[in-house]
């Protein structure tokens, strides 16, 4: 039986209210937000090494830190760890910039470390291509669409 208008409002305002009651979940919306505004900025290099999501896999394998969901795309980070969580204050980053950056470092000061990243990286992702010029990682996860990109 199709659904009336009202029985479609009432099922709306649950969810709305579940929103409104859970922080969690509107976090979780903001976040999204947040990083589709990001790629839409910045693109899809990380911010302070430059390294191409894309090339994640080429770089460090399959997995990351031992298969810890981290890595795979990449994360927001905040310029100033004081500051919310505005556009303005956020860049993309690698897993590696990101966690090695954490607290730690000022955003000038990371800003070099990721210039020395780069140079690692880049190296290796020469020698992997030198050794495999027909790598099906990097074939295949070029491929791949990516997951905050989607309409």
């Amino acid at each position: 039986m199709p659904q009336s208008h009202d029985e479609g409002r009432r099922s709306f305002d649950r969810w709305s209210m579940f929103e409104i009651e859970n922080p969690r979940v509107r976090a979780g919306k903001r976040k999204k937000e947040l990083r589709n505004q990001l790629y839409e900025r910045d693109g899809t290099k990380c911010h302070y090494c430059g390294i191409e999501e894309k090339d994640f896999p080429t770089v460090w394998g399959k997995t990351f830190y031992g298969g810890i969901k981290r890595g795979r795309i990449l994360e927001i980070d905040h310029i100033d760890n004081s500051l919310g969580d505005d556009v303005a204050n956020c860049v993309l980053a690698c897993a590696l910039c990101n966690m090695a950056k954490s607290d730690k470092f000022t955003y000038e000061e990371f800003k070099k470390v990721g210039d020395v990243i780069k140079e690692i990286w880049q190296q290796r992702k020469s020698k992997l291509s030198q050794s495999n010029p027909d790598n099906e990682t990097i074939a295949s996860f070029e491929n791949c669409r990516h997951p905050f990109l989607e309409g």
